[in-house]
């Protein structure tokens, strides 16, 4: 089966996470290149919802409520939610997930054709016509990949449609280090006494902290902290209005690389060859090493950072 050569209608299926949603945006770029009159529908969570509205390479947003889809009635609601999800006359659909959920989304749009990438796990690829080889490389790449098997030629120079909403007031007119120490997974979150060091370290430099987390008891008086504060379109503005951006290996980072030139990702346990930010310019520390992201050796252990090596940062940050 071949795919249509002009498609109206184009189903992208990329429900999570913070980090993967930006990702795929150079991806759907692509296909908005390709096809400027298509109509590009993004199937993502409601959390990440916010970063997609207003942009310009898709015409609208369907909402998968993945957490009322846990526990042991969670296959049925489901499967109920697919019996609502009506055909359209979709003449392609991308999957970029490549979960078994995805493909089961993809395939009860009932699309004339359906993509999705070989690495699929859980079964994925055998819901597809086509599945393209793009194992190996950095996320942003393998959905390009993804996206050029759907007919989508490779753009000359990738972007990152997301919010142009302003920043909190309370930070407006300083000149900040933006500084994002948490993390869900284990490990990698910055802990307290590294935090207090490094913050301690960058004064007299105003820095602003932001994300999710525990917010800490008291901070000195050039820390502005935003913890839980900001929403998705005001986290984007804070990172790409900073001088620079520190964060650990998350969400947020992959946001603040899209945005911003000068972002330094810390890596404990991750690796940043296949994890790091995505733009040329930022870097990343791991193991006391400060490089661009290939230049890391996916062998040696990583670890937190020590005090004593908490100078580097900042002196990266000047």
């Amino acid at each position: 089966m071949a795919a249509s050569p002009d498609p109206e209608n184009i189903l992208v299926i990329k429900p999570s996470s913070l980090g993967d949603v930006v990702h795929t945006l150079p991806a759907v770029g692509a296909l908005r290149d390709r096809w400027p009159a298509a109509k590009i529908t993004w199937v993502v969570q409601p959390a990440f919802a916010p970063l997609l509205c207003d942009n310009p390479d898709i015409h609208a947003i369907i909402l998968f409520p993945r957490a009322e889809f846990r526990g042991s009635s969670g296959v049925l609601r489901f499967l109920k939610w697919l019996s609502h999800f009506e055909p359209r006359g979709w003449d392609m659909a991308i999957d970029f997930q490549g979960l078994l959920r995805s493909a089961l989304i993809g395939r009860a749009a009932c699309p004339t054709w359906f993509v999705g990438p070989i690495d699929a796990r859980e079964g994925a690829r055998w819901f597809y016509d086509h599945y393209e080889r793009g194992s190996g490389q950095h996320a942003v790449e393998r959905n390009l990949t993804v996206a050029m098997a759907a007919g989508a030629p490779r753009p000359k120079e990738l972007r990152f449609s997301l919010p142009e909403a302003p920043g909190p007031r309370v930070i407006a007119g300083l000149d900040y280090v933006a500084l994002h120490p948490y993390s869900r997974g284990s490990g990698k979150a910055l802990p307290e006494a590294i935090l207090r060091k490094l913050i301690e370290k960058l004064a007299p430099v105003p820095v602003v902290i932001v994300g999710k987390g525990e917010a800490l008891a008291a901070v000195p008086s050039h820390v502005t902290d935003l913890t839980n504060q900001t929403s998705l379109p005001e986290l984007v503005a804070v990172l790409r209005d900073a001088r620079a951006v520190i964060s650990v290996d998350s969400g947020p980072m992959h946001l603040a690389a899209a945005v911003n030139r000068k972002v330094l990702a810390i890596h404990t346990w991750s690796h940043p060859a296949r994890v790091g930010p995505w733009q040329h310019s930022a870097l990343a520390w791991r193991a006391g090493k400060i490089a661009a992201r290939e230049e890391h050796d996916p062998q040696l252990q990583g670890r937190q950072p020590e005090e004593s090596e908490l100078t580097q940062i900042v002196e990266w940050c000047q």
